[in-house]
């Protein structure tokens, strides 16, 4: 594989590499799973060695670390700024970084620094015109007086001396902590590291390695002609009959429920659209029943087992592609993020050579709190100095009356030169090492906080233009993925939510589930339908009962609301004349049916059943239940049913109502009773044309036709079907029995070798693992080591500023005692004080006094 820019996987992962023909792919896939065993099991035993020596740690205060690392946002702002603008420059082909550097930012990162080379070329001037007596002159006798200092001014010098000794102290502490802190980072991260590395690749639940291995599985699985592939055609050709008998059964009860729904067929027409007034008693309980049939039909074994089936015919022939399609692109994604941790990152730690940086920390971190306390030893040590010099100039500070002793002298400014040049080096040193920590915090932020766009925008930054052999930016969207796992909060989630796959960019998981859903779906419902019989469930038999014992004639009755606005309304409105105000006893006869007959209905119809229902011969010359027929108010009738061939209404308030209702047997009834003024729905064998209602369909679908029909027709019609379904039922059941231990076991393989394993394959990838190994890296790096690096820094910092603050009061304390001594003798360069007030030396001082010609350096 070619080699490409390598990235910590702490700020993101990334490898390039160009285009190369299969067999190399295929050669850079072995050497990849080669390396990435290997590189397992290395990490599995320095992580045994490296994790035992991390032990326990302390718990850290997070938030305060958190506000440590704050120090370097804004390198974390300009590294993110820098790569958006990397980013818009790939789109655009612009680039420019005027409004992104700032000088004066880095002005103020490189502060301290510049402070100490100020104070260095400060404090070297200093030292020049101190110890050179004519620049002293030149410099200081203008501002030279007398200095009276009392008890209070001691005082305070003392009282700041003091502060700056328990400061000192306190600095010192913070130091040692800060070194235990960063101990235990270095350690800490050598552990989760190690363990990242070792969980990543070789986990057997979380590992690459072993996901990988069942993508290759399921690859091979699917593969056309394989075992499983096999096996699946063999169930599927033993269920054939399923499916034919269940097509028979759904398409016999669909026509039933389209023939009883029809509008004509409950409120027949004539040809020209006109209503018949006649309304079907019995289709609305008949639907009722008809659709909680086509619920148990639906929900039967047989049906559920026909649509496993199906779904088993669109798994075998559409799924294995697309899912192929996905396991590969899950497959190579899973490569390339192996290479990424086995190149960029792996391989980055083992350049160090993990175990001889093992080694040289195990030997380097039991001194390192000697290291870190070495600077603050060297301020105590300076402090005490400090102290012997203050504590001299109290003593024998004589107050401005004579000159002080030279010891007085000598012990200040050195101890004030020592003080500055510590706090110069101090602050060099620190402030280089802080302006490194303060990026390395950036950085450390940057991990913390970093999401998937922003991870992509660095590493986009280094892709290049996007061309056809760059595959540099699918790797980022890989390590993008691997990022977004990384940094996830949820429990729940796998690589695989956020691996995306080509072209519609939707990811692994949501492909996979798409394809898996339905199946399993159904193999839950084949579960859940159970082991009853259809053909043996109460209200299938109900309705088979009904139909059987229809009389459609029986149960086509006049409709009193649509006759009362029609040319038979005479029939309905009051009649003027009668007896009784209001009567009309031609009203009776909406009670009548299109039966020539009075029918008894029989109990099976349920609500319906039990009653007797007068036909047209009651109507018409029997008369019933109390209701005189038409032939009362006639004086002539020829009558054959259901024709009225001859009649002579008799004259009276009658009249107009007896020739309408005699008109309504002729033009309604008869036409309903007679005429194909019906729709029926027939099934067709196949597609011939040849009418049936009791054909089965290799195809499983049953076609229909609509023809017109008369009322006997109909109702024959819906009595074949009954019987038609009656033993379309059983069979279903028969079959459904039959077949159910080869659906069992195209349930279970189907689970066993595909569902269980991809199940088996989302779960066991959890983001959650490698979070918290993620976790704990950033956690050691950042709010450990880095945090305590600051600390240790900090405490440089300010020890270097309180040597400063020490050397100023010394300073202070030289320059009164030196100007004292110059106002006594302004015109002498005083060399030796202590001689003067000693007598051993008095002799000698005079005649050394004596040589005013001579200059000598100040001490």
């Amino acid at each position: 594989m070619p080699a490409g820019r390598c990235f910590p996987l702490l700020v993101l992962t990334h490898l390039h590499w160009g285009q190369s023909s299969l067999a190399s792919y295929e050669g850079w896939r072995e050497k990849s799973v080669t390396e990435a065993n290997s590189s397992a099991a290395a990490a599995t035993a320095i992580a045994s060695q490296y994790c035992r020596t991390a032990g326990a740690s302390e718990v850290i205060d997070e938030a305060a670390a958190r506000r440590s690392l704050e120090v370097g946002s804004g390198w974390r702002d300009l590294i993110l700024r820098l790569s958006d603008r990397a980013r818009q420059a790939e789109e655009t082909g612009e680039w420019s970084l005027d409004d992104t550097l700032d000088p004066g930012f880095f002005v103020r990162e490189a502060l301290i620094v510049l402070l100490a080379l100020i104070l260095c070329v400060f404090w070297l001037l200093a030292s020049w015109f101190v110890h050179c007596p004519c620049c002293c002159r030149f410099l200081c006798c203008c501002c030279q007086r007398k200095w009276a200092t009392g008890k209070v001014f001691k005082g305070t010098a003392w009282l700041l001396f003091s502060a700056l000794g328990i400061a000192g102290v306190v600095l010192a502490s913070q130091a040692l902590t800060g070194a235990t802190y960063t101990e235990d980072g270095v350690l800490g991260f050598r552990c989760a590291s190690s363990t990242f590395v070792k969980d990543v690749l070789g986990d057997p639940r979380s590992g690459f390695l072993a996901g990988r291995s069942t993508l290759v599985n399921l690859t091979e699985l699917l593969r056309n002609g394989s075992v499983f592939s096999r096996n699946l055609t063999a169930i599927l050709d033993r269920t054939s009959a399923i499916v034919s008998t269940a097509g028979l059964a759904d398409g016999l009860l669909a026509a039933l429920i389209a023939n009883m729904a029809d509008p004509v067929n409950r409120e027949p027409v004539d040809s020209s659209g006109a209503t018949l007034y006649h309304e079907c008693q019995v289709c609305g309980p008949l639907m009722g029943l008809l659709t909680e049939t086509s619920d148990l039909l639906g929900t039967s074994a047989g049906m559920q087992m026909r649509a496993l089936r199906s779904q088993a015919e669109v798994f075998q022939s559409e799924a294995p592609v697309h899912l192929q399609k996905v396991l590969r692109q899950a497959l190579e994604a899973s490569d390339m993020a192996m290479a990424t941790i086995v190149e960029d990152y792996w391989k980055t730690l083992r350049g160090y050579d993990l175990r001889d940086l093992g080694q040289f920390l195990d030997h380097l971190l039991p001194f390192l709190p000697l290291v870190v306390l070495a600077p603050h030893a060297y301020y105590f040590v300076l402090m005490m100095f400090a102290g012997v010099g203050l504590s001299v100039w109290s003593v024998k500070d004589r107050k401005g009356e004579k000159p002080d002793h030279c010891c007085v002298r000598f012990c200040t400014g050195r101890a004030a030169d020592c003080a500055c040049w510590h706090a110069i080096c101090l602050l060099i040193i620190s402030g280089v090492a802080m302006t490194v920590a303060v990026v390395g915090s950036g950085i450390c932020l940057l991990v913390i906080d970093t999401d998937r766009e922003n991870g992509a925008n660095l590493l986009l930054a280094s892709c290049g233009p996007r061309d056809s052999a760059n595959d540099c930016h699918r790797y980022v969207e890989i390590s993008g993925s691997m990022l977004s796992c990384l940094t996830t909060t949820s429990p729940n989630t796998s690589i695989l939510d956020f691996i995306e796959v080509p072209p519609l960019n939707r990811t692994v998981k949501h492909e996979l589930t798409a394809a898996m859903d339905p199946i399993l779906l159904q193999m839950h419902e084949v579960a859940a339908s159970g082991t009853d019989k259809l053909a043996e469930n109460p209200k299938v038999t109900d309705l088979l009962a009904m139909i059987d014992v229809l009389d459609l004639k029986a149960l086509y009755l006049p409709t009193e609301s649509k006759i009362s606005r029609s040319p038979f309304e005479a029939m309905t409105a009051d009649i003027t004349g009668l007896g009784d105000e209001g009567q009309n006893p031609f009203r009776a006869y909406l009670a009548n049916s299109v039966s020539c007959l009075n029918v008894t209905l029989s109990s099976s119809l349920k609500a319906l059943g039990n009653r007797s229902v007068p036909g047209i011969d009651a109507m018409v010359s029997d008369g019933f239940s109390g209701v005189p027929p038409l032939a009362t108010y006639m004086d002539a009738l020829s009558y054959s049913c259901p024709t009225i061939t001859s009649h002579v209404c008799t004259a009276g308030p009658t009249h107009q109502a007896c020739d309408v209702s005699v008109a309504f047997v002729n033009n309604i009834k008869q036409t309903v009773a007679k005429d194909a003024v019906f729709r029926c729905s027939y099934l067709l064998q196949g597609h011939s044309g040849v009418q049936s209602a009791s054909e089965s369909f290799s195809d499983g679908e049953a076609s229909t036709v609509w023809k017109a029909c008369s009322i006997a027709e109909f109702e024959a019609l819906l009595k074949g079907a009954a019987r038609d379904l009656r033993a379309v039922f059983r069979r279903l059941d028969e079959i459904s029995e039959r077949l159910k231990g080869d659906f069992i076991e195209l349930k279970d393989m189907v689970r066993r070798e595909v569902a269980d394993p991809l199940a088996a394959f989302q779960q066991s990838n959890s983001c959650r693992i490698h979070h918290n190994n993620f976790k704990a890296m950033s956690s050691n790096l950042c709010y450990r080591g880095m945090y305590g690096l600051n600390m240790i820094l900090t405490s440089f910092t300010m020890s270097g500023l309180m040597s400063l603050c020490l050397g100023l009061i010394l300073l202070t304390a030289w320059k009164i005692s030196r100007d004292n001594a110059d106002t006594h003798q302004p015109s002498v360069v005083v060399a030796a004080s202590v001689e003067e007030d000693l007598p051993l030396f008095r002799n000698a001082a005079v005649a050394t006094s004596s040589r005013s010609g001579e200059d000598h350096f100040r001490i």
